[in-house]
C-alpha cells in the first residue's frame, strides 16, 4: 500500500493558476507523494504547459461535475459549498493509500523538521482518532457590518432569517485535514448523501444547522465527521499553545496541531497584512526554504516572473515583502 497522497479541489480559472506551483513544491519536498487535483473545469492549456516545463510528476488532474454528486443548483452557487466538495471526494483510487492529506491549493509546501505524513499520523494516534485536525469555533453576530454583508450578498429576506436563526455558534474542523483512508472512508460514505441533502436544505433556509448566510465549509466538515461517528477532537483554546497557535506549534502530541506545512499565499491576498504570522519563526523558515528551492531553477523563476496570473502576482508580492525586510 502506498503511504500518502495529497488532494485538493480548485474551481474557477483564477485559482487554477495555483496548480503548477502547488504540484511543483510538493514534488520538491515529498517526491514520493501522489497528488490529485479536482476541478469543475478543464485545467487551462497554459497551466498544463507550465507543468510540463517544470517536469512535474506523480500528479493527476481530474474534472469533477458536482451536480452528479446530488447537490442542488442553488447549493453549487454558494462559494462555501463549493469549497466543501473536497470533504466528500471518496475516489476509489484513494483506497490504495494509507492516508490522504486534503490541503489548500494556495499553500506552497515547504520543509518541516518532521515530515507531513509522519507528523499527522502521530497526531491522530495522540488524539485516538483516525484523522488529524483540530476544532475551532465560529461565532455569528448581528453586527451592523455583518448584517450589511448578508443583505448585500443574499438579500433582505435571507438576512432577516439569519438574524432570527437560533444557532449562533458553530464548531469547525480546520480546512487542512489528514485522514486514514481505511478507517474514515466507509464511515464518511455512509452519511455523505445525508449531509449533502442537509446542505441543499440550508441554501433554501430549511436546515436546522445553517442558513444560506452562515453555511461554512469548515463547519460542513465538522458535521460530516460528527455524523459519521468517527469521533471528534477535544475542544481547546488555541491560545493555550505557545506562539502563533497552532501555526507555530510543531508538536503533534498536542491537541491543537494544525501546521500550514508551507507558505499560505492568502496572506498576501488581503489588503491588511497579518504580519504576526508573516514574521513568525516558522514562516521565516518556510520562506528561506522556498528561496532555496527556486534559486537554482531557472524554469520556475521564469514562470513566476513571467506571468500576471493571480498566483504569480501573489508570489511576487510575497518575495517583495520578505526581501524588503533584509
Amino acid at each position: 500500500m502506498k503511504k500518502c497522497c495529497v488532494v485538493t479541489y480548485v474551481f474557477g480559472e483564477k485559482y487554477q493558476s495555483f496548480v503548477p506551483m502547488y504540484i511543483y513544491f510538493i514534488n520538491k519536498e515529498y517526491p514520493e507523494y501522489d497528488i490529485y487535483i479536482f476541478s469543475n473545469e478543464d485545467i487551462k492549456k497554459r497551466y498544463i504547459e507550465q507543468l510540463r516545463d517544470l517536469k512535474a510528476f506523480n500528479y493527476e488532474l481530474m474534472k469533477l461535475n458536482p451536480s452528479d454528486m446530488g447537490y442542488s443548483k442553488l447549493a453549487l452557487s454558494n462559494l462555501d459549498v463549493m469549497r466543501s466538495l473536497r470533504w466528500v471526494l471518496l475516489e476509489k483510487r484513494f483506497r490504495e493509500y494509507e492516508a490522504i492529506y486534503m490541503g489548500d491549493i494556495d499553500i506552497l509546501i515547504c520543509h518541516d523538521e518532521m515530515p507531513l505524513f509522519e507528523s499527522h499520523m502521530k497526531h491522530a494516534e495522540f488524539l485516538g482518532l483516525p484523522y488529524s485536525n483540530c476544532v475551532r469555533i465560529r461565532h455569528e453576530t448581528n453586527s451592523l457590518r455583518r448584517l450589511r454583508e448578508n443583505w448585500r450578498l443574499y438579500g433582505l429576506e435571507n438576512m432577516l432569517k439569519t438574524m432570527m436563526f437560533p444557532v449562533r455558534e458553530w464548531y469547525r474542523l480546520t480546512g487542512l485535514h489528514f485522514m486514514k483512508v481505511a478507517d474514515c472512508f466507509p464511515a464518511i460514505e455512509s452519511v455523505r448523501d445525508e449531509l449533502i441533502e442537509e446542505i441543499n436544505l440550508a441554501v433554501c433556509n430549511k436546515s436546522s444547522l445553517w442558513t444560506i448566510c452562515n453555511i461554512n465549509d469548515e463547519s460542513i466538515l465538522y458535521e460530516l465527521i460528527k455524523k459519521s461517528g468517527l469521533g471528534l477532537p477535544p475542544k481547546v483554546n488555541f491560545s493555550l499553545v505557545s506562539g502563533i497557535a497552532p501555526i507555530e506549534n510543531k508538536n503533534p502530541l498536542t491537541i491543537p496541531y494544525r501546521p500550514h506545512h508551507g507558505l499560505h499565499l492568502a496572506l498576501w491576498r488581503i489588503k491588511k497584512y497579518d504580519e504576526k504570522i508573516m514574521n513568525c519563526k516558522t514562516y521565516l523558515q518556510y520562506y528561506n526554504d522556498f528561496k532555496k528551492k527556486i534559486s537554482s531553477d531557472e524554469q520556475v523563476l521564469n514562470i513566476i516572473n513571467g506571468s500576471d496570473d493571480f498566483a504569480y502576482v501573489l508570489i511576487r508580492k510575497m518575495i517583495k515583502y520578505y526581501d524588503s525586510k533584509k
